[in-house]
């Protein structure tokens, strides 16, 4: 018997949407650790962060956001996840961003899943 890898994608600009989703994502449980979930928003940073950090489902789980901006002519989508176990406590960090002309470009040192736990 093999294991699935499921990915789920939201897309949403609406952070009532999206901290509703995370709760019932948990209440449901619509998620396991092995699904990865990958949002995609355009929130103002303060409320991105806000949203990371307050909901188990994006700060726990397997989760990346990616941020547009879509300010033109500078499209620009930024890619964080948040982590709960660092020696500086827990924090939003940018993992990757993505531009027309470079493509996904993956901070050194960076997954875009990183692991959240460490023995």
């Amino acid at each position: 018997m093999g294991s699935r890898c499921v990915l789920v994608v939201v897309v949403s600009h609406d952070p009532v949407f999206l901290a509703t989703f995370a709760e019932w994502s948990l209440k449901g449980r619509l998620l396991v650790w092995a699904t990865k979930l990958m949002v995609v928003t355009s929130l103002p940073l303060p409320k991105l962060h806000s949203l990371l950090s307050s909901h188990w489902t994006f700060s726990m789980m397997n989760t990346i956001l990616f941020n547009l901006d879509d300010s033109p002519p500078n499209l620009r989508v930024s890619v964080y996840t948040h982590l709960p176990y660092t020696q500086e406590g827990a924090q939003m960090v940018g993992v990757a961003s993505w531009t027309p002309q470079r493509g996904l470009v993956v901070r050194e040192g960076r997954s875009l899943f990183p692991p959240k736990f460490f023995k």
